[in-house]
């Protein structure tokens, strides 16, 4: 099953009074480390990919956008980016204007479209409903908000997708790891940005800490140019789907599943098929004979 954790537990019990096998995919709050070293034109292109806004044929040609693919309903979402404070300025103006000159909303069937509808009205006014929360009680900076920009009102305005349940992107910056944005699970196109301070000689264990800092653990991911400590990260982030330079690729033999809160089982690769195996354990003897703990006893010689 794929879902929110509370489904998720609902579905588990049940299954349970059955002795029935479960696998469970369920909610994220993903973490996108971006370390100081790393490439940062494709660390925005990952953080856009992150947060889910594009249509996926194009997301895959371009790998860009990991928070606004698929308009943010992915339970994979690394919608908490992590970002050093040395390149703050340049990671946030590099992301706003890739996602003004980038986001392009339309019929998902148009080749050149990259951004959809939310599913529907209800879950529309839940995912405003947290932009609301993180503008006007988190008092997070709304650094961008596709739904006044140019580009999202007047070309779009007009066509005859304006009815639909649109959610331009959404991007908030001077976050903080107990606002409300920042742990719960929005399912929509709403990135937050939050700083480290990466002078301090100990800010990598810091930010693992804060990455970890959460009960779900579906994904996780990383950003440098040194492949040795990218793996030294990844190994240290509590989370079961994870990727090194890139976000939300998961070839068919790739096995993937939650930690903690996020799931139970995998999916897709051997091991999902090992899962759902049924096993039987058979043992034959062939001596003709049983070793007994109850033989007839031996008299012991004098």
């Amino acid at each position: 099953m794929t879902g929110q954790v509370s489904t998720g537990q609902k579905v588990a019990a049940s299954a349970a009074h059955g002795m029935k096998y479960v696998t469970m995919e369920l909610g994220g709050k993903s973490p996108l480390l971006i370390l100081p070293d790393c490439n940062l034109d494709v660390a925005v292109d990952g953080a856009m990919m992150a947060s889910k806004s594009f249509s996926f044929a194009w997301a895959r040609s371009q790998l860009i956008f990991v928070d606004f693919y698929s308009s943010g309903q992915v339970c994979t979402n690394g919608t908490r980016v992590f970002v050093p404070k040395s390149k703050e300025t340049e990671f946030a103006k590099m992301l706003v204007r890739k996602t003004k000159n980038n986001v392009r909303m339309g019929h998902g069937m148009d080749a050149d479209v990259n951004f959809g509808p939310l599913a529907t009205k209800a879950h529309l006014d839940k995912v405003r409903s947290y932009i609301e929360h993180g503008k006007h009680i988190d008092r997070a900076t709304l650094l961008y908000d596709g739904a006044t920009a140019a580009q999202s009102v007047s070309a779009f305005a007009e066509t005859e997708f304006a009815e639909g349940y649109w959610c331009p992107p959404v991007i908030f910056t001077d976050c903080r790891d107990s606002m409300k944005i920042c742990t719960e699970e929005i399912f929509g196109p709403v990135l937050c940005i939050l700083t480290y301070d990466d002078s301090d000689p100990d800010y990598l264990t810091k930010l693992l800490a804060r990455a970890n800092n959460t009960k779900l653990g579906l994904a996780a991911g990383v950003f440098t140019q040194n492949l040795n400590l990218a793996h030294s990260v990844i190994a240290r982030l509590q989370a079961g789907i994870t990727w090194i330079n890139s976000w939300g690729e998961s070839p068919a033999e790739m096995s993937v599943g939650g930690w903690k809160m996020s799931g139970v089982g995998v999916e897709n690769g051997k091991r999902a098929l090992d899962h759902w195996t049924q096993n039987k354990s058979t043992l034959v003897d062939m001596s003709g004979s049983i070793a007994s703990a109850f033989e007839a006893p031996v008299k012991a010689k004098l």
